[in-house]
């Protein structure tokens, strides 16, 4: 199955920026944002962070990473997932190599085909979902705590926590269910649901364009689910879905071209292809307690809408940022990059007050790591 995955992420900072520009009011008309993606505003980047820092995670012969598919902070270190290697790093907060959970097998205290990672905000423990829908446990010294299996899981691409007890699972490839509701302590689901629409895209049996890398939205309200193309957002409750609100982009709407879900492979990924390069849908979504972080590809260039709620002013970016695995954190962000896109990092370090030189850390070696990348957000935005 061929799959075209593509991500988009956001960054978050504070009212000063938003008052600013008054043009960019949202207009909101019951359950719809109205959002004008004409509107480019340009700001630098030392005009919303302090520094931009780049952190080499240490190149050894027990840390070679093939990539950084998910950032954990936890403490005073940071969790690297790499889902190639099915290895679960620990780096500090300068990049040192600490240690790895590597326990990929079929073992009793093992772990086989990890599709997600998380550390659990109620015990700490770090979690991991199989796609064959088993569920392994850790903890923080990554000595095996616990394994179960989901009942009558065919897949299981992602998961959150609705409460102490509640797990939300996502699968992208199960037919009957997208998402399924499961209590620990009833050791059973309490709900198992599906999407009220899909685009033709997601129904194609050959083929499926992902243009969310995780639908599930954790927000200091509660949990959502979006669903691309349509841009719209659910509620997750227990007693299953409720419409909350939908994102309107005007005339830049997907267009699916008179595509039907069962046209041949070639020419729905042709129709796709014409999508992302004109508008692909929302590729991810943040929230937390003031902003709402959007991110949309528009003819070729990655966009960055900064929504704040209260306000419903909005300010749009067309510059870059890591665009994956981001974390979203209280004085600024973190996300990946690699070493081989240097010219690109030399840019954004250039455009930034960052004196870091990235070739000192890179020429003369054969292999590297990837970097992350740290943007602490300038005092005026804390």
């Amino acid at each position: 199955m061929k799959k075209l995955t593509i991500f988009f992420l956001i960054v978050p900072f504070l009212w000063n920026v938003f008052s600013c520009s008054s043009k960019n009011q949202l207009e909101v008309e019951s359950d719809r944002l109205y959002i004008d993606l004409e509107v480019e505003d340009s700001l630098r980047w030392e005009d919303l962070f302090e520094k931009v820092e780049v952190i080499p995670l240490e190149f050894t012969s027990e840390s070679m990473l093939t990539d950084v598919d998910k950032i954990l902070p936890q403490d005073d270190h940071f969790l690297i997932f790499d889902q190639k290697a099915q290895v679960l790093y620990k780096f500090d907060l300068k990049g040192k190599y600490i240690s790895k959970l590597d326990k990929s097998g079929e073992g009793p205290d093992e772990y086989q085909l990890i599709y997600d990672v998380s550390i659990n905000p109620y015990t700490g423990n770090i979690e991991l979902l199989s796609g064959y829908g088993s569920f392994f446990i850790y903890d923080k010294s990554f000595e095996w705590v616990e394994t179960f299996d989901f009942p009558e899981m065919i897949s299981a691409s992602k998961f959150d926590y609705f409460s102490e007890d509640v797990i939300i699972l996502y699968s992208q490839f199960d037919r009957e269910y997208t998402l399924r509701l499961y209590s620990r302590s009833e050791e059973k689901h309490l709900n198992k649901m599906n999407q009220p629409t899909k685009s033709v895209f997601e129904n194609n049996n050959s083929v499926t364009i992902s243009m969310l890398n995780n639908p599930l939205i954790n927000t200091p309200d509660g949990l959502f689910f979006c669903i691309p193309f349509y841009n719209s957002v659910y509620r997750i409750g227990l007693d299953g879905l409720e419409f909350d609100y939908q994102w309107d982009f005007g005339k830049y709407v997907v267009d699916e071209g008179g595509i039907k879900k069962d046209d041949p492979e070639e020419k729905i990924m042709e129709q796709g292809r014409k999508i992302i390069e004109s508008f692909s849908s929302l590729l991810n979504l943040y929230e937390n307690e003031k902003f709402i972080l959007v991110q949309y590809y528009l003819k070729g260039k990655l966009g960055t809408i900064l929504y704040h709620k209260e306000s419903q002013k909005y300010k749009i970016l067309y510059d870059y940022v890591p665009d994956y695995s981001l974390v979203l954190l209280s004085d600024g962000i973190v996300g990946p990059t690699n070493s081989m896109r240097l010219q690109t990092i030399d840019k954004l370090l250039k455009n930034s007050n960052s004196g870091f030189a990235i070739e000192d850390k890179v020429n003369g070696a054969e292999e590297s790591n990837p970097f992350l990348l740290k943007y602490t957000f300038a005092n005026d935005y804390n």
